[in-house]
């Protein structure tokens, strides 16, 4: 659906496990904007739609549902684990999770943060800085550099620039999603579609509030 690739696996039982791949990682910064995956990863789920931060984790606590999102230097996945009998309640949230997410002021400042604790930590192994240095050597800036970024690079980064490097990565053409436990395939195929739906017109970045409080 929507150029998204996807499989299924209906398994015995209540639980359902839900992934979705979108080909797009560090790979994919700006040379002078080193550190926007990490930034993405620790504020994605950080607010979505009317929802800030709170009640986005009430929400997902609510149907008892679990999500994480990690990534590499070439992708970005996020997933998603609950009860079958919970699908649409919670494929309904994640879609907006990638259709509005927040990127409030205040998150991606604490993120940018934890980014700069990140880099003061490496300084203090010697293994893991030396294992960093021979990976960017080995497959060159684009493909090895740090995913802390650098000092200049990081002081640079601002919400817009998480919001459009997400905009940018945020497209079914390439994604591969899978779904496996309890789930309808015909509701999963629709809902797979509706996590990339956009309002016609209306790009994403500027459906999105800019954090505070929530809208009435």
């Amino acid at each position: 659906p929507g150029g998204v690739r996807w499989v299924g696996e209906r398994r015995r039982g209540r639980g359902t496990a839900l992934g979705v791949r979108l080909p797009w990682g560090a790979k994919d910064e700006p040379g002078d904007r080193y550190g926007l995956a990490y930034l993405l990863h620790e504020t994605l789920f950080k607010g979505a739609g009317d929802r800030d931060s709170r009640a986005l984790s009430d929400a997902f606590d609510y149907y008892g549902a679990r999500y994480d999102v990690a990534g590499g230097a070439d992708s970005t996945t996020l997933s998603f684990r609950f009860l079958g009998e919970n699908f649409r309640p919670v494929t309904a949230l994640a879609r907006d999770v990638f259709i509005a997410p927040r990127f409030a002021e205040s998150d991606c400042a604490a993120a940018k943060e934890l980014m700069r604790q990140e880099r003061e930590h490496l300084e203090d192994e010697p293994a893991a800085k030396a294992f960093t240095l021979l990976r960017e050597a080995y497959y060159g800036p684009e493909w090895g550099h740090c995913p802390y970024g650098d000092e200049r690079a990081s002081e640079r980064l601002t919400r817009d620039d998480v919001a459009a490097f997400w905009d940018a990565a945020f497209r079914p053409g390439g994604a591969t999603a899978v779904v496996t436990g309890c789930f309808e395939p015909d509701e999963a195929e629709r809902a797979i579609d509706a996590l990339f739906e956009r309002t016609p017109g209306v790009p994403g970045a500027e459906r999105r509030p800019r954090g505070g409080a929530p809208p009435p």
